[in-house]
């Protein structure tokens, strides 16, 4: 067991399991902190670890491996320092309970190293460092159905790490720049006139081809051999075709279920030619023009055909059933709502919103979720008013998540003042003087500003003052 595993069983108290009693009576939450004593213990773990492995580096690319190295290092303690990565005793804990039974039923591979965490990104990814991090995004938990799908996915990135993809994958790219044909095209290019910039560009794309190709091939051995791994473990094995199925229709929304947002915001929505048409570009416009030939990974059904033939030959049962862990699933619950906050803290203010909103249905009386409505809300509004409402919320567009529609049609196309009375109806719906809800006061604080009301906002600045002295948002309120 390493150091940091240690660390966090001799420190940890059942902060999940009351976490859950709290969830299940109101769903209350508050961002997940990191552990100040952890988070030093990782980022001098990794640091021992590069040193000692600075000592070993070897080959013809001493010195790029080094740098390399070095900069993934930093790059770690940077992620540790700045909080992107959750480092808190109980969902560590939860995680490395299943790196322990995967090690445990594999003795013949040293997975020591491994050290998985939570990672603050709302996406749904997983993905392994290479030193032996392995980071899930909270966005990706909650796509889950069972720990045994956790389970699999947690094999592949281990097996990324075993079979030190990230170095095999420098290796070749460092073989290719170095390659005399490669040489002898920068050479040939250099020595051109006109388009230099132009052919420069092919031979990038020409190497991004190879590169993509070389990924794929990865991700089908990471399945290979995260198969095999999993199939010792205790976790029903059919677990792994689910996961792959999954992975066809994943994105960043789990609930799609239609809700109306003209009547939890007591406003209507207004009818704009602006919005009808409009298609949100892909954001990879290399992926525009030559689709499937860059993607990185195989595609889903033949991974999942390759992992039947697998099972077939090794005479495993695909069995779909899902091992009973109530601490897997008050995380699934746990990692939704800290998806909001990843939402926030991306200044997605619009997506934040919008899931609050539909978990609201769900739980009614939270009153982190009500906060979370009428932050995000006042606060776009008065970004709209100030003209900065697009690095808040995205411009409208068609979508199929027809209440996202609806909720960008509300924010970009009403008028001011008809934003600011539902939102002033929202906030006496749920306001209260007596909160201790930060959020809450600093939506007041808002609300007041929106109004022009200087009485008002130095009142409810004065109450924030006394209510919260430590504030996250202190800054903030305190700059109108």
């Amino acid at each position: 067991m390493s150091r940091l595993s240690l660390l966090v069983l001799l420190t940890s108290i059942s902060i999940l399991f009351s976490c859950a009693d709290t969830l299940a009576q109101s769903i209350e939450h508050s961002r997940i902190k990191s552990d100040e004593q952890l988070s030093d213990a990782y980022v001098d773990l990794i640091n021992d670890e590069y040193k000692i492995l600075k000592k070993e580096i070897d080959g013809p690319y001493k010195k790029e491996l080094k740098e390399y190295y070095e900069s993934r290092t930093s790059y770690l303690e940077s992620m540790a320092k700045r909080d992107y990565l959750i480092l808190e005793q109980s969902t560590h804990e939860m995680v490395q309970s299943i790196i322990d039974e995967i090690a445990r039923t594999n003795t013949q591979y040293d997975l020591s190293k491994v050290k998985p965490y939570f990672s603050r990104q709302y996406w749904p990814n997983a993905y392994s460092v290479g030193e032996g991090t392995i980071c899930v995004n909270v966005g990706f938990l909650p796509h889950l159905e069972s720990v045994d799908e956790f389970a699999f996915t947690l094999c592949h990135e281990v097996a990324h790490f075993l079979l030190k993809h990230s170095e095999r994958s420098l290796i070749k790219q460092l073989d290719y720049i170095n390659s005399k044909e490669t040489q002898e095209k920068i050479k040939e290019i250099k020595n051109t006139e006109y388009y230099q910039n132009a052919k420069l560009k092919e031979l990038v794309v020409d190497n991004l081809f190879s590169q993509r190709a070389h990924s794929r091939d990865e991700e089908g051995a990471a399945d290979s051999l995260g198969f095999e791994l999993f199939k010792n473990t205790k976790y029903h094995k059919g677990a792994a075709i689910s996961l792959i199925e999954k992975l066809k229709v994943m994105n960043e929304y789990i609930d799609t279920s239609d809700i109306r947002m003209d009547r939890l915001l007591w406003i209507e929505i207004p009818e704009n030619e602006e919005s009808k048409g409009v298609k949100i570009r892909d954001e990879d416009g290399i992926g525009l023009e030559f689709g499937d030939a860059l993607e990185t990974h195989p595609k889903c059904d033949d991974r999942i055909a390759a992992l039947n033939e697998m099972a077939k030959e090794q005479s495993v049962e695909l069995d779909r059933g899902a091992t009973p862990d109530p601490v897997f699933q008050e995380s699934k619950t746990i990692m939704e709502l800290e998806m909001i906050e990843s939402y926030i803290f991306y200044l997605k203010f619009d997506r934040a919103l919008l899931k609050a909103a539909r978990l609201l249905k769900k739980y009614p009386d939270s009153e982190y979720l009500q906060s979370i409505i009428c932050y995000t809300y006042s606060r776009m509004i008065l970004e709209r008013k100030n003209y900065n409402l697009v690095e808040f919320a995205s411009m409208p567009h068609n979508n199929e998540d027809q209440a996202f529609t609806d909720l960008l049609s509300i924010l970009h196309f009403n008028r001011i003042g008809n934003l600011t009375k539902s939102a002033e109806k929202i906030m006496d719906r749920w306001f209260e003087e007596d909160s201790m809800n930060e959020r809450m006061w600093v939506s007041k604080v808002i609300m007041a500003e929106l109004k022009d009301n200087g009485v008002e906002v130095e009142r409810v600045q004065n109450i924030y003052k006394k209510k919260f002295p430590e504030g996250r948002y202190n800054n903030y309120v305190w700059g109108f």
